[in-house]
This record gives structure tokens, sequence and C-alpha cells, in this order.
């Protein structure tokens, strides 16, 4: 993947948690904090791709835990059981981030 792409999505996701943050000036920090989630995810799938929904889905929701006060620790163990999950699915198949073998050449 090109550093570039990569440091798009990064400043992306990180702007729309950040946006999520002031809006709680405006709004109730529910749904302040999920529109903020909602922008991180589109900025990151426009820098990504739609490939990487999955790993983003996972990202932004790793903060958004914390709004659920007392199942926070739970919520943050159900995230890290569908990122292995989700590791575990790709491991088979090619996808973002693994690099596609070429069959031999017959000569």
């Amino acid at each position: 993947m090109p550093a570039l792409r990569l440091a798009l999505s990064l400043l992306g996701v990180s702007l729309g948690l950040s946006f999520g943050g002031i809006l709680t000036g405006y709004l109730p920090p529910v749904p302040a904090e999920l529109l903020g989630g909602v922008l991180a995810l589109g900025l990151g799938l426009l820098a990504l791709g739609r490939p990487y929904l999955e790993p983003l889905l996972l990202i932004v929701l790793a903060p958004l835990t914390f709004l659920s006060v007392g199942n926070a620790g739970l919520l943050l163990g159900l995230l890290a059981v569908a990122a292995l999950l989700l590791l575990l699915l790709r491991r088979g198949r090619s996808g973002p981030g693994r690099r596609e073998t070429a069959p031999p050449v017959q000569v």
C-alpha cells in the first residue's frame, strides 16, 4: 500500500473522530460521537477503498465503545474477537495487505 494512501486514511479517521468531539459542544454526546464515527469511516473509505471496510469499521467502533459506561470492557473484548476472526478469515484468501503469488511459469 502506498504511504500516501495510508497517511490520508489515518488523517481522515483522526479528523472524523476529532469532529465528533467538537460536535459534543453542540449536540448530546452520543449523537455527536456517532456522527464523528460515520465521518471517520467515510473519510477512511475514501482514502483506502471498499476492501478495507471491515478493518476501518473496527477501528472506528473502538473509541465509540467508551460511550457505553460500564460495558466498555465487554464491547472492546468483542471488538478484539471480531478483529481476530477477521484476520483468520482473510488469512487463507487474498485481500488487502496480502501479496498475490503468481503461478509458476511453464517453459
